[in-house]
């Protein structure tokens, strides 16, 4: 169960409505249901997240959705900075 609780606090799905994407990508903007199902197949991705959102809730874990491609890559730029920050050594 730790490493689904991982999987969901770590990943994002976007663009979930958008049927261009999904043909586009293969079904990769459902990366919670890919991290997740791993033996399942991508076609039903989308009838899943529904199932997949509901449990995450019951179980009390995050499931981070981002409106669409856009909110995707800049919500990913900010943590690419955020991560390339330098902390500051203090030396004693």
């Amino acid at each position: 169960m730790q490493t689904m609780g991982h999987q969901f606090a770590a990943t994002s799905n976007f663009s979930p409505r958008s049927n261009l994407i999904f043909r586009l990508s293969g079904g990769l903007h459902y990366q919670v249901e890919q991290h997740v199902l791993l033996d399942v197949c991508h076609v039903p991705y989308k009838k899943l997240t529904k199932i997949v959102t509901e449990t995450a809730k019951e179980f009390g874990m995050p499931n981070h959705v981002k409106k669409s491609i856009v909110h995707a890559i800049g919500d990913h730029m900010k943590m690419l900075r955020l991560l390339g920050k330098k902390e500051e050594v203090i030396a004693i």
